[in-house]
């Protein structure tokens, strides 16, 4: 358990989000998926278990990008704010850019490499 709740939220505020735990892993996603939905070369990611998440404000927009995968953004500012996979129902993967201190999580590994630019 981290000693204090690691906050964040997107770019305009409107959804705010608060974990209580340390995460299960960090990581760099090169998949095309990952670079389209997050503009960038890779995505960086906590993963967390969804019960040790609080979620608050604006309800987050979601899209199904494939069939096991759900990515959540807000609505009103476009930011992408997590992927889940219906094969880790329990788990969440938060985007590291997300966290009011996303330094707090450094990455340990990268995962779909093979697809890197």
């Amino acid at each position: 358990m981290t000693a204090q709740p690691a906050t964040g939220h997107c770019l305009c505020g409107a959804i705010r989000f608060e974990v209580a735990a340390e995460p299960l892993s960090t990581n760099f996603c090169h998949c095309e998926s990952c670079r389209r939905h997050s503009g960038g070369v890779a995505a960086p990611f906590a993963t967390f278990r969804k019960d040790a998440v609080r979620w608050a404000g604006a309800e987050r927009a979601s899209y199904r990008s494939s069939p096991p995968v759900v990515r959540s953004f807000c609505d009103r500012c476009g930011s992408p704010l997590a992927y889940e996979h219906d094969g880790s129902a329990d788990e969440i993967d938060l985007y590291l850019g997300a966290f009011d201190d996303p330094a707090r999580f450094p990455v340990a590994k990268h995962v779909h490499y093979g697809e890197r630019v």
